[in-house]
């Protein structure tokens, strides 16, 4: 159903003025990340990986049932309902914008976490219950909301609840207000319709920036190194101040996860039993430096409050340093 659908609605969407269909198969959502067939995968994954999965929960049924389509992306039907007038415009099965806090995890009943009136954009990416207590592995890559909003990541009065900026208040559509910048055919040239959800369009942003292009390439420069420093900062704690079990069997990698992220090159950080050992000043840096990482703005969704993530974790990293 879902492919059937995919193709159907490429048939019109298609072509010099209106590209949705070929600009959507350049974006991420076109693709499927890992093998979303194994039920264990299919039930939670699922969730946003594969469009068939979610088609199947949000019509109220069981993943379980996807067997043979499971491997489709997020195509036209996931985000548009084309037979029911939604309150929402181009029949769009959530609003564009919201200021709730809201995530979903990827276990549980997903009926009794969906939450119909959350952004469209934000139904997946959310931190999907991350918090720094977590060992196992780094926050998902996708917070994009919860930093949008800052309700996510620790800060030195605790917990962060709702720290905004303007981009999640003052753009009226949010995520699409930046991320589906449209543009004319002209020239010979097909029209945009940013369904590739790639920011190459500053329009929107010129009318509060006046240099868009260059203040977003110092805001992420910025971040970007500040997140490098940090990473060092972490790798000298490692190796100079971490428990000497921990120093001599991982190194560098004694403050990682479990499971690294993508800041670290081994393979394995310490078990689950030797997380205990790591202070939780450190736990709750290495938490706000990937929150920071995965969500790939670099400083852009939020600036003011990303910084604030990185200077607690410096803190914390400083003072583990100072012991």
């Amino acid at each position: 159903e879902i492919e059937l659908a995919a193709q159907v609605c490429g048939g019109c969407h298609t072509g010099s003025q209106h590209p949705t269909f070929d600009e959507w198969k350049t974006s991420g959502h076109f693709q499927v990340v890992e093998d979303m067939s194994p039920p264990s995968r299919v039930d939670s994954c699922g969730r946003c990986h594969s469009g068939s999965a979610r088609l199947t929960m949000l019509k109220g049924g069981d993943p379980l049932t996807v067997t043979n389509d499971a491997n489709v992306g997020l195509v036209c039907v996931t985000c548009h309902n084309p037979h029911q007038v939604t309150a929402n415009p181009n029949q769009l099965r959530n609003p564009l914008s919201s200021t709730n806090y809201y995530f979903i995890t990827t276990s549980g009943a997903f009926t009794n976490q969906y939450d119909p009136a959350i952004n469209l954009c934000a139904q997946c990416h959310n931190h999907r219950g991350a918090t720094w207590t977590t060992t196992s592995r780094p926050p998902h890559h996708s917070p994009q909301y919860n930093i949008l909003l800052g309700s996510v990541g620790e800060l030195k009065t605790g917990t962060a609840t709702y720290q905004p900026a303007a981009h999640g208040t003052d753009i009226p559509n949010q995520c699409v207000g930046c991320h589906m910048q449209t543009k004319d055919a002209a020239g010979g040239q097909p029209a945009v319709t940013g369904h590739s959800f790639e920011v190459n369009y500053y329009n929107v942003c010129g009318q509060c920036h006046p240099s868009p292009e260059l203040l977003a390439t110092f805001v992420t420069s910025s971040v970007a190194s500040q997140i490098q420093e940090l990473k060092i900062d972490l790798d000298i704690w490692a190796t100079t101040k971490a428990p000497a079990a921990l120093r001599t069997k991982y190194g560098a990698m004694a403050w990682e996860y479990t499971t690294p992220g993508e800041l670290s090159a081994g393979s394995a950080g310490p078990t689950s039993a030797e997380q205990a050992q790591i202070p939780d000043n450190i736990k709750k840096a290495r938490y706000n430096l990937y929150l920071v990482l995965n969500d790939g703005s670099y400083g852009v969704h939020n600036g003011p409050f990303v910084s604030s993530l990185l200077d607690n974790a410096r803190t914390w990293i400083q003072t583990e340093l100072n012991n």
